[in-house]
Formats: C-alpha cells, structure tokens, sequence
C-alpha cells in the first residue's frame, strides 16, 4: 500500500517526485552490446555459432580432412576435469577445473586435442591448465 503524494506538503510531493524519476529507467535506452575480450568475432558456420572467424574457417578444414579421410571422430567443445571438485573442511564447495578444448578428433590412430588461438587467449589460466591436461592425461594441445 502506498501514500497518495497528493496529500503531503509542496514540498515533499518535490522530493517524492523526484525520487520516482531518479528510479525510473529510461524507456529509450540504447541496448550497448559488450565488446568481445579478445576482438573476436562469432561466426555461424554449417548452422553452428563458432566463438571466432578463425575458429569457423578451421572447423571448415577439419570437415574437409574428416570426408577425406585424414581424420575421424571429430568432436567440438569437450570438457576435460583437470581437478575434482571438492568440500573444505568447513562445507565450502571448491569447483572442478575443467578445460573446454575447441575440437578433438583422431589423426592415425592417436588423439588429437586442438585450441585455436591467437597470442591475445594465450592467457596464464589456459597455461597452467596445458600443462594440468598433459601433466594428468599426457596430452599436448596443437595450437592452431
């Protein structure tokens, strides 16, 4: 239930109003969409939303390589648990590190695990986490 401004002194009607304006949002405000971190541009290719054009362009030569024959069981996006998740001694949740590596497929017989990547993503989080998937899988990232 609220209170008919109507009724209070001139003055505090003033202040009452201009609370409500200062809380409104504007009804016309430009809808800003963030710049991607890295400068990256989301490209559709095949009907599938890659996070870079470079990402796409290679996803198009992975295809061409899989109907060649060259590679097979081509798959994108697969997570590997580098670190369980876990509870601490007083309940908190710790999550599981994960690495989300852009495609794997075979090549000869042998595993292949792929990142695209320019020098900008080549970030201390994803360095240490090379080294947690070769240290924990024995695999080593092809950085294309």
């Amino acid at each position: 239930m609220g209170i008919d401004i109507r009724f209070l002194p001139p003055e505090m009607q003033r202040q009452a109003l201009q609370k409500m304006i200062a809380q409104q949002k504007p009804a016309s405000a430009p809808i800003v969409k963030a710049e991607p971190k890295y400068h990256n541009t989301p490209t559709d290719s095949r009907g599938i939303t890659f996070d870079s054009a470079k990402e796409a362009r290679r996803y198009d030569e992975l295809m061409l390589m899989l109907r060649a024959g060259t590679v097979s069981d081509l798959k994108l996006q697969v997570n590997f648990t580098l670190q369980e998740g876990f509870k601490t001694t007083d309940g908190k949740r710790i999550k599981p590190i994960i690495y989300k590596a852009d495609f794997t497929y075979h090549r000869s017989g042998e595993l292949v695990v792929e990142d695209v990547k320019s020098e900008a993503t080549r970030t201390k989080t994803y360095l240490i986490k090379k080294k947690m998937l070769r240290d924990k899988y024995g695999i080593d990232i092809e950085e294309v």
